[in-house]
């Protein structure tokens, strides 16, 4: 009976977590919520229970975001799980486009032509013109891009391009003027540019035609023809669109200005070398604008993800809720039969609960949205005063958030990135203070890429040396980290020339500690080595100071 009541059990979750599944996929793709059905779909994948037609939506929406080393590592998982009858049929070779595609995103253009011939070969056999034509111009502007422009040429005259719509048609005469180009072809060159540019009239691309009057312009310079470019570009420039205008602009003026150098005529081509610049210093000072607002939203952006589809679940549920009446019956039922079994279960996800907790908050304490705002804050200050130190700044930021939110998704990351981590931290110290800090980081020996330790736990300390220990008083100051490696523990002493423990609040906790210690608890349940922290004030006479000795159970990427 017990038997019976837990396959019970099992179909019902199943079948009703696969019916919330795909009506809340179905409508996210419906409200062209990309971020959203992505995170749905990756999770969804974790569980192993994603269709062909979810594998195939979830590399389009990785492919849409950006996320193209996930799109390739999606495509393997997909393999992996076609049945035996699927391989060398349709869907599979569907499968093969998207790595062809990925690969070509992720620069590797030679693997992307290898699969790209072979899926070609599987659309002729089967007689798939429409795919053949696809595939032909997929593979010819692989061709140009890999500096094969003989093949490009060969594989584009064998298309019939009476058989293409305007769309491809268009494609087709965008990548024939790369490929007559790379073959040094001038009339064809010319040809090709301005069928693009009719296609692109004909078809009423409003914010690609003055790209396209600007690219048949460049051609007509490079063939030392600058009266006619200078007609196109004119053309291109009242063609201008709010649709990426500064872009175009600064390409317009670029060749406005060579066009007026061919002619000699210094005064025009002086003119458009400062429109020049003032386009690019706007274009310059747009970028920052967007970086800066990028920083500000990827913070919110998994936590704006998590809320939309748990409100939409929200809203399925309630719709859904007489009819799960019954099911939910069934589970209360089974639950209480199973709850002995479960007991054991929950302890161990208790603690793992409690240590994913611990992560998490000492994640929080790092990157505070306090902390952020006042990076952000010395940022705008840093634009209007000393652009060249925001630019630093901005780098030294975004690597270190990208550094964290990275580590924060493992229980142990690499010596390596946590060290790196620290040295982009001190760099934007170094940047945001008045003071400067010099800085070392020593290690005994340099195979430390195997070596694994829990993430964020030497920075808390290095960030109480600079903040507590420095006191921005304006002086130089110097900081050492010095790192050996024993058995199975990882030493790592942090020692600074600030004001010593004696100067700092005595009743001031340090969260970041307590956390700490608490993780070498849960640590030492994991590893079976114990770990301790050691705050030691090295102040004399006549210097002041504090040094930190941390142990730290590693693990390898071995074990």
């Amino acid at each position: 009976m017990k038997k019976f009541l837990g396959f019970l059990i099992i179909f019902v979750v199943y079948f009703v977590n696969a019916q919330q599944d795909t009506i809340l996929i179905n409508r996210l793709k419906k409200e062209q919520k990309t971020d959203s059905l992505y995170f749905l779909l990756a999770k969804k994948e974790e569980t192993k229970t994603l269709s062909n037609q979810h594998y195939k939506l979830l590399i389009q929406q990785a492919l849409i975001v950006g996320e193209y080393k996930n799109a390739l590592a999606y495509t393997y998982k997909w393999e992996n799980v076609l049945k035996p009858d699927e391989k060398n049929t349709l869907i599979y070779f569907k499968l093969l486009e998207y790595r062809m595609k990925t690969l070509y995103f992720l620069g590797n253009t030679p693997k992307a032509i290898e699969i790209g011939e072979e899926i070609l070969a599987y659309y002729k056999k089967v007689k798939n013109t429409k795919k053949v034509q696809s595939m032909q111009l997929n593979l010819g502007l692989f061709y140009a891009e890999n500096q094969d422009f003989k093949s490009a040429e060969k594989l584009y005259q064998s298309i019939n391009i009476t058989k293409l719509s305007n769309n491809s048609l268009l494609t087709y005469y965008t990548n024939k003027t790369i490929i007559d180009k790379g073959l040094n072809n001038k009339p064809n060159t010319y040809h090709s540019s301005k069928k693009a540019l009719e296609i692109t009239k004909k078809l009423d691309l409003k914010n690609e035609l003055s790209r396209a009057y600007s690219n048949v312009a460049s051609i007509l310079i490079d063939f030392e023809e600058p009266r006619k470019a200078l007609v196109y570009l004119d053309s291109a420039y009242y063609a201008l669109t709010d649709f990426e205008k500064l872009k175009n602009e600064r390409l317009i003026f670029q060749n406005k200005y060579t066009a007026w150098r061919h002619l000699q005529n210094l005064d025009s081509a002086f003119y458009y070398l400062e429109k020049l610049k003032i386009a690019n210093e706007t274009y310059a000072h747009q970028t920052i604008e967007t970086e800066t607002e990028s920083l500000k939203s990827a913070f919110e952006k998994e936590k704006r993800l998590k809320a939309e589809i748990n409100s939409a679940q929200l809203e399925i549920e309630k719709a859904k809720r007489k009819r799960l009446y019954f099911y939910i019956a069934v589970l209360v039922l089974i639950t209480l039969v199973l709850i002995l079994i479960y007991l054991n279960r929950l302890r161990k996800e208790k603690s793992k609960y409690q240590q994913i907790k611990l992560e998490q908050k000492l994640l929080r304490l790092q990157m505070t949205p306090h902390f952020l705002f006042n990076s952000l804050s010395v940022l705008q200050g840093m634009i209007l005063q000393n652009p060249k130190i925001a630019q630093k700044y901005i780098s030294s930021f975004s690597r270190l958030l990208r550094i964290v939110l990275r580590n924060s998704r493992h229980q142990w990351v690499s010596l390596n990135s946590e060290l790196e981590g620290i040295t982009h931290y001190i760099e934007m110290q170094n940047l945001r203070k008045q003071s400067n800090i010099l800085y070392e980081i020593n290690l005994d020996t340099q195979n430390t890429a195997h070596i694994l330790i829990p993430p964020m736990f030497i920075q808390p300390y290095v960030e109480n040396a600079i903040i507590h220990g420095f006191k921005n008083d304006g002086k130089t100051h110097q900081l050492k980290i010095n790192m050996q490696i024993l058995h199975k523990i990882v030493i790592c002493e942090i020692i600074d020339d600030g004001v010593g423990i004696q100067e700092i609040k005595p009743n001031k906790d340090s969260l970041s500690g307590t956390i700490n210690k608490e993780r070498l608890a849960y640590i030492f349940k994991e590893t079976k080595q114990k770990g301790k922290i050691e705050i030691k004030n090295i102040s004399t006479e006549n210097t002041t100071g504090t040094k930190v000795i941390l142990h730290i159970p590693y693990k390898t990427d071995k074990t």
